[in-house]
Parts: C-alpha cells; structure tokens; sequence
C-alpha cells in the first residue's frame, strides 16, 4: 500500500522538461514501485533464511531431527527453493532483460540524434565540438525555435518507456495481471509473517509446560541440569522431543504446527496456480510477438516442465 504512493519528482531545465515530463515521472515511479516490491519480496525471503528452526543455521539443522517439526521444516525448505527461484529469474528479466536493454538502446539513439544535431550547428557556421560549450549551443537552438531534435527525442524517449511498462506488464490494459504479480510477490512477506507467528507461539508452549511440571508433584524429582551444559545443548533440549510435557500442552502445540504446515501449503498451491495463470499471459504475448527475453522468462521460471504443461 505504501509502495502505490511512491512518486518520483525530479525538476528539468527547459526545453528539456517536454521530454522528462509529468507524464514521463509517472511511468518511472510505477517502474521503482515493482522493483521495490521485489526487493521488499527478496528481503523477506531472506528473513526467512534467518529464522530460528525453519533457517539454515545450526538450530535449522536440529529441528529436521525432531518429529514434530521435522514436516513443516522441509516443507518450508522446498517452498523457500521454488520462491527464490522465482524471485532471481524476475529480478534477471526486469533489471537486465528490459531496464538495461532498452536504456542502452535509448542512450545509442540519443547519440546518433545528438550527433546529428551537432553536424546541423556545424553546417550553419557553429563549430562541431563535444565540449560543454557546444551543447551549451545547442541547448539554446532548440529553445530558440528547433524544435525538430527536441520532438524527436521526445518521442525516443516515450516509445522506449511505452516498450518498459509493456514489459514491465505495468501498462494499463495489464493492470490485471499486475495485480496477480504483486500477489506472487507477497507470497514471502506471508511466508515470513506465518512462519515468525509460530516462533512466537512456542515460547508460550515450552513456559505453560515448564509451569505445569512445576505443579505437578509428580515431575518434581528432575535431575539438575549440569553446569558445564552449553547454551547450543540446551537448545538442542529445547527442540528435542519432551515426554514430560504435559498431553495438553503436546496436543495444543501439534495442533498449531498443524494448522501453519496447512497456512504454508495453501500458500504454495496458490503460489503455483498464480505461476500457471501467468506463464499461459506471458506465453500468449510471445504468440503475439513479443521479445524473445519474454520467451526465455517463460522457459526459466518453467525449468525442466516443474509447472507442467500451461499453454
């Protein structure tokens, strides 16, 4: 929501402001509102790396030994694989295949006309120079009355943005299918809050339990824990499973671990549908022309026929 009220605001001396104008910045807004959102996704997935339990760390290690938690950690593990996968090859096709792309092609275009318009100086008495000086000139021919070189790098300039947003699916007839592009995009934001929502819940867990046994007469005969004990080893109690946790408790926490591998299995069969739907968009525009880099979008995010036949 925040990102959709990013604006860019950049003042242009004339007679440079018909090319950069209001309409132009609206268009490089809502291009570093996608690129945003997709660093926002990539952050959170990486968030996710780092979590206690679900991350690669030496406490990610252990839990895939313990029963309980052993399902969802390698459920999270192949989603967070397919969600990266996902990211790397859009981040590739946006920063590379479309940004770079066409603001070479931009800049190489701009520099034949620029050239052109110098020779133009030349051939009236205006000596041809790269200096500041010479296009100090020619910036005052143009506000002077030629507009010609202006109109025409204007026009460079808009249709290479009107190509940007077209493949950037930032153009108006695909406000649609953007929607669903964000919604992929938020699948890691989601994944990091549900799997942070059940981090914090376990600390509840293991403290009703602790008070339990405390009450109960019966486990009041525990062996003390040894002095040398290391903080990784009682972590290690921690996750191991505890046959002096109270059934209850046992029930009341397998519940949650239950009802968050649910969370993350719809998330990824949405995910999958929302890849599928957008394949076939992408698949459909190659049939109508697009550019090869949108074909090769397709065949890296469906490597080796993982989503199936989609067209």
């Amino acid at each position: 929501l925040v990102l959709n009220q990013l604006r860019l605001s950049y003042t242009v001396p004339p007679p440079l402001d018909t090319v950069l104008d209001s309409k132009a910045l609206q268009a490089y807004s809502a291009i570093m509102a996608l690129l945003l959102r997709l660093r926002s996704a990539q952050m959170s997935l990486l968030e996710v790396h780092e979590l206690p339990i679900f991350g690669f760390g030496a406490q990610g290690r252990k839990a895939r030994q313990v029963p309980s938690l052993a399902p969802l950690a390698h459920s999270c593990d192949l989603f967070r694989a397919e969600l990266g996968h996902f990211l790397s090859c859009l981040e590739h096709y946006l920063r590379v295949d479309v940004l770079q792309k066409e603001s070479l092609l931009l800049e190489r275009r701009l520099r034949l006309l620029a050239t052109e318009a110098f020779d133009s100086l030349a051939g009236r008495g205006a000596p041809r120079s790269s200096s500041a000086n010479a296009r100090s000139s020619l910036l005052e021919e143009l506000s002077s009355g030629d507009v010609d070189t202006l109109d025409r790098a204007t026009t460079l300039h808009r249709e290479c943005l009107e190509r940007i947003l077209q493949a950037c699916l930032l153009s108006p007839e695909l406000s649609s299918v953007l929607a669903d592009l964000q919604k992929l995009l938020g699948t890691a934001v989601q994944l990091r809050a549900v799997l942070e929502q059940l981090l914090r819940k376990l600390p509840a867990f293991l403290a009703a339990a602790a008070r339990r046994e405390e009450e109960d007469p019966a486990v009041q005969d525990v062996e003390e824990v040894e002095n040398e004990e290391t903080e990784e080893d009682q972590e290690d109690e921690a996750l191991a499973p505890r046959s002096d946790v109270p059934e209850e408790v046992e029930k009341e926490l397998l519940s949650e671990l239950e009802a968050t591998s649910r969370k993350v299995c719809a998330m990824q069969r949405d995910f999958r549908t929302g890849i599928c739907y957008l394949l076939k968009v992408l698949a459909h525009s190659v049939a109508r022309g697009a550019a090869p880099q949108v074909a090769n979008l397709c065949a890296q995010l469906n490597f080796n026929g993982f989503y199936g036949d989609w067209t």
